[in-house]
């Protein structure tokens, strides 16, 4: 019996630790992002950054949420961290000293009316790790939205 109970015990941890494992695949990831512009289309500015900006809301999934900044590089919404509200993400490096608000500037000017892509490394706040991430990044009006994959 105790056999069978430390069995079930650690079959039940090793399901719990893939599922909380699981990595979005860049498909997700776009899916996601298709989602967030389209919601943003039909909802307007104010209530669509409202919806990215709730931590545990529909845009904060696993290690998938929006972020939304304006041009010149302050946060309007982070489902990974709403507090980031306000603040500046211009200036902001990832791991490697590359600067993610140029990165991003560079790939929207490039993708004209498309979404755009950029890589970097980024803290993946489910395993505390830096590792590599892709993010889908277009601008509507004067906001820009992004989600991101890790890989």
């Amino acid at each position: 019996m105790r056999k069978l109970l430390i069995t079930l015990v650690l079959s039940l941890t090793l399901a719990g630790t893939a599922l909380a494992a699981h990595r979005s695949t860049p498909e997700e990831a776009k899916a996601f992002f298709d989602d967030a512009i389209a919601t943003y289309s039909e909802l307007g500015r104010e209530a669509a950054l409202a919806a990215f900006n709730e931590e545990d809301g529909k845009f904060s999934r696993g290690d998938l949420y929006v972020f939304a900044i304006d041009p010149q590089g302050d946060y309007l919404a982070s489902g990974a961290n709403p507090a980031l509200a306000g603040t500046a993400l211009k200036g902001t490096e990832d791991a490697a000293g590359n600067s993610i608000y140029d990165m991003i500037m560079e790939s929207l000017a490039a993708a004209g009316d498309e979404a755009g892509t950029i890589a970097y490394q980024w803290l993946n706040r489910q395993t505390n790790q830096l590792e590599d991430k892709t993010a889908y990044v277009q601008q509507i009006d004067d906001v820009i939205i992004g989600v991101g994959y890790y890989h």
